[in-house]
């Protein structure tokens, strides 16, 4: 029993000494050469950005025994990366001491150019040293953050179907998105303000937002949004905002505002017919007056009428008519005084060239050809339009009589007087 123990402890001794001599040869061996170690402190600014500079600081130390005589230090600039003409990429360094560390080791400090279309996230840059005229030593690589300044997105275009919506009617509104940022986007949410009474839409069948989960860089994404115009709404262009709120591929939020268009309006429903004439019959003198109405939902503005030479008839007043302003669901009327040289069959045509504007200022230009109905002498006297012969004479005898029976009275008084 007492044996075992002292077995026990002389092997624990043997076990002790092979440690410790092999410690004091390791610690000899470590102390016997110089051993340099190079540590990146920070890099300013953090994350750096495309097209700009950071500042790179590395801490140079020896933490052997043996000086490290004329030691060099590069860096060596590979894309993203460059250093301009006045930046060297190698620093002597001069001679590290023998555990030459923290407080007394060497600071190298590099301004390094980053392209601008540099990829956000973590890029490498390398290292190395040599001592004396000794080989390059290469260093593990270093990372260097980059993120773009502002991670963006786009909306190229945007287009209704219709292009022009009516009150009450439904339409839908694409929008195109592109990804102009160098990395991939992530929850792409898509907000329309339509909420407020300025806008006078509401979505149909869904909400006012859409959500696209990703768009790799460089790539778009579409989306679709059913809507529906107030019934009540006024012609005009409305400015909808759009919100797009994302995440960049290191979880960053980023939003950004927008602003569309959408346009409410109708095609004018225009309605132009011959209102009354009292030219009647070929070589007289009268007025057509020409009726304007307007059908349509929306008002009609500037509009103006002229009349385009023709040979059946010659025109005793301007040519041009400006009617200006007619609102929906009403008309307002044009005279035209002409003189009517000749007639082919029963009808008169007035040739008009009409201008207008829509609510929208969408300017229109339509022709008509206006029949004006002429009758014949007989037709006329049928339909009262022309007094006959014999009526006039009873006028004229009337007219003769009433003016005889005054010149009588005269006479009669004067001779009272005189008598």
């Amino acid at each position: 029993m007492v044996l075992n123990k002292r077995l026990e402890l002389l092997f624990l001794a043997v076990c002790i000494v092979v440690l410790v001599s092999a410690g004091v040869t390791a610690l000899f061996a470590i102390s016997d050469t110089y051993q340099v170690r190079v540590t990146m402190l920070n890099q300013d600014p953090d994350p750096a950005q495309p097209d700009s500079y950071v500042d790179l600081r590395f801490k140079i130390e020896n933490i052997g025994s043996k000086t490290a005589n004329n030691a060099t230090f590069e860096l060596i600039a590979a894309y993203p990366f460059s250093l301009d003409a006045g930046e060297t990429a190698q620093r002597s360094i001069g001679s590290l001491r023998g555990w030459q560390t923290e407080s007394d080791s060497v600071i190298v400090r590099y301004r390094v150019r980053i392209d601008k279309n540099a990829v956000s996230g973590i890029n490498r840059v390398r290292v190395r040293y040599r001592v004396a005229d000794g080989g390059w030593s290469e260093l593990p690589e270093y990372n260097v953050n980059i993120r773009s300044r502002y991670p963006s997105i786009s909306i190229v275009s945007a287009s209704s179907d219709p292009e022009v919506v009516s009150p009450g009617q439904n339409v839908r509104l694409s929008l195109e998105l592109k990804n102009v940022a160098d990395v991939l986007l992530r929850n792409v949410k898509i907000s329309l303000g339509i909420s407020s009474t300025a806008t006078p839409f509401a979505p149909v069948g869904s909400t006012n937002e859409k959500l696209v989960e990703q768009i790799d860089k460089g790539r778009g994404a579409s989306v679709d949004f059913e809507l529906i115009s107030e019934p009540d709404a006024a012609a005009d262009v409305y400015k909808v905002p759009v919100t797009l709120t994302y995440q960049d591929s290191l979880g960053n939020n980023f939003s950004k505002s927008e602003i569309i268009s959408l346009v409410i309006g109708d095609v004018p429903d225009l309605a132009v017919l011959i209102d009354s004439s009292t030219a009647y019959t070929a070589g007289s003198i009268g007025v057509v007056t020409v009726k304007f109405v307007n059908k349509g939902l929306s008002d009609i503005k500037f509009l103006n009428a002229r009349v385009t030479e023709s040979g059946s008839f010659e025109l005793l007043s301007s040519d041009d008519y400006y009617v200006g302003k007619i609102e929906s669901d009403d008309y307002k009327t044009a005279d035209f005084n002409l003189f009517v040289k000749n007639a082919d069959g029963s009808r008169l045509l007035l040739p008009l060239e009409v201008t207008y504007r829509d609510s929208n200022n969408r300017p229109y230009k339509e022709s008509y050809d206006l029949s004006v109905r002429l009758y014949t002498r007989q037709e006329m006297k049928q339909l009262g339009l022309s007094r006959s012969s014999s009526s006039a004479g009873i006028l004229v005898v009337l007219a003769v009589v009433v003016v005889g029976f005054i010149i009588y009275r005269k006479i009669k008084r004067r001779r009272k007087r005189t008598g």
